[in-house]
């Protein structure tokens, strides 16, 4: 199979649209729905009924990516086969720009579209990347901009180039967030890699923030510019991190393609025969995965999906690796038993084999079934806690989505302001049920009389509208 994609054919395109179709597929025959795919849903359809993101939905999801989710509602509602299919669409028109760009700047000894096959089976290592999570729409402008940083460190004259990398970059930071870090990878790109003045640094920070700036001004003519500040930029360091998966089946999923890209950097640059272009494509790469690494920690949730943000280096330096091994049976072989190990992984693990339940914990990961399935089904309800599960079947009430930047006002109710502000969110969007797991209603409902006449117990922490 190796042999196969290292021809330069175009047509070897269809054939790997036609893989990534027949992996994805097996997401088709269950119903199993990642949260946080589940939290993007419930964004796209609360923007749908006229609400403004930040001030009446608290969520630290990227402007842009809620723009898209609302888009997607809007056409096809809460559907996860239409996120899917996107999600397919996306990762094609990707590997194919990435490859490319590849051919354009002659990355490698040979023309060929080993990287685009590569770069499609690294998005299915682990079944969640089948999603359209915020760092997969944010790949095409991360490409675009890897593009340039080539183009530039080739030609070193055009400002205008400089200019349109920061853009890119800025686009792809206001679709994720943890994308800025791939400035720093910029910047150490044109540093050590070519003689770029101050001044041009300055311009490429320059067409960076500009996208930034425009969209703050946007939520300030909204009215909504603290709004954007507090929950967008400052929940970086506000809001903690949360891990979808513990740490033992992380390290269950990523060890064997961890294995495979060690191997692969160290065989690239150990190697001997590189022009100096190539060379410069080589170091742009591995800031690139140097810069992925700080995204992750940068990153408040860390799901198997973020492991995206590395797909394009690491199908940069497995095509190098794989391309360097001189025996072409001995290249099939290992090519083979990485093709195998990878898809093998991804259909076990999301259809649950038994081996894999006792590895791998899925319960943070994916939406559960809840004691309140049935209380809550197609109703306006709120739930004050971490987990989202409960809002399968009904929709989102009160702007108080996410509980680390709701819980500022909600524990908090000493001050007037907060509990004025409380009341309000509840008056204008009142929830019919209220699942209350961080134990705020009673001093709540003290606090506010409206809240005490309006709900009853109904059970342990749970509150019904009379």
């Amino acid at each position: 199979m190796l042999s196969f994609f290292r021809i330069n054919d175009p047509y070897r395109l269809i054939i790997i649209a036609i893989i990534l179709i027949a992996i994805r597929l097996v997401l088709f025959w269950g119903d199993a729905q990642v949260v946080s795919e589940l939290h993007w849903m419930l964004i796209g359809e609360s923007l749908n009924d006229g609400r403004n993101l930040y001030s009446d939905i608290w969520d630290n999801i990227p402007p842009f990516s809620a723009t898209i989710y609302s888009l997607i509602d809007q056409i096809f509602g809460r559907s996860p086969h239409a996120y899917h299919i996107i999600s397919i669409v996306l990762v094609l028109i990707q590997a194919f720009l990435f490859n490319a760009v590849l051919i354009k700047h002659k990355a490698f000894t040979e023309n060929t579209y080993l990287p685009a096959f590569i770069y499609v089976i690294l998005m299915n290592v682990f079944f969640d990347m089948a999603v359209l999570s915020p760092v997969l729409l944010s790949l095409i402008f991360i490409i675009l901009a890897f593009d340039s940083i080539i183009t530039h460190l080739v030609t070193k004259k055009d400002d205008q180039l400089i200019f349109f990398t920061g853009v890119y970059l800025g686009i792809a930071t206001l679709f994720y967030y943890a994308a800025f870090t791939l400035l720093i990878a910029t910047f150490a790109s044109y540093l050590l890699l070519t003689g770029t003045s101050a001044r041009r640094h300055l311009l490429l920070f320059f067409g960076f923030v500009m996208p930034i700036i425009i969209t703050a001004i946007y939520f300030y003519l909204r009215g909504s510019a603290k709004e954007f500040y507090i929950d967008y930029i400052l929940s970086i360091f506000t809001v903690e991190a949360f891990m979808a998966l513990d740490f033992v089946s992380f390290i269950s999923i990523v060890l064997i393609p961890l294995l495979f890209i060690i191997i692969a950097v160290v065989k690239t640059f150990s190697a001997i025969g590189y022009n100096n272009q190539q060379q410069r494509v080589q170091k742009v790469m591995f800031f690139m995965l140097a810069l992925g690494i700080a995204a992750w920690f940068v990153n408040r949730e860390r799901s198997p999906y973020q492991l995206t943000i590395f797909a394009l280096p690491t199908a940069f330096f497995l095509t190098h690796f794989f391309l360097s091994i001189k025996k072409k049976w001995h290249a099939e072989v290992i090519f083979s038993v990485f093709l195998a190990v990878i898809i093998f992984a991804n259909i076990a693990t999301y259809k649950e084999y038994a081996f894999t339940k006792k590895i791998i914990n899925f319960e943070r990961l994916l939406v559960q079934k809840t004691d309140w399935d049935t209380i809550t089904n197609e109703k306006k309800i709120l739930v004050i806690g971490d987990d989202i599960s409960a809002y399968k079947n009904a929709t989102l009430a009160t702007p108080y989505f996410n509980w680390q930047l709701s819980q500022q006002h909600l524990e908090n109710q000493n001050y007037y302001d907060n509990i004025t502000a409380i009341f309000l969110n509840f008056k204008n969007n009142l929830p019919e049920v209220i699942i209350d797991k961080e134990a705020v209603m009673e001093n709540l409902q003290s606090n506010i009389p409206l809240l005490k006449s309006k709900y009853k117990k109904h059970a342990d922490n749970v509150y019904v509208l009379r």
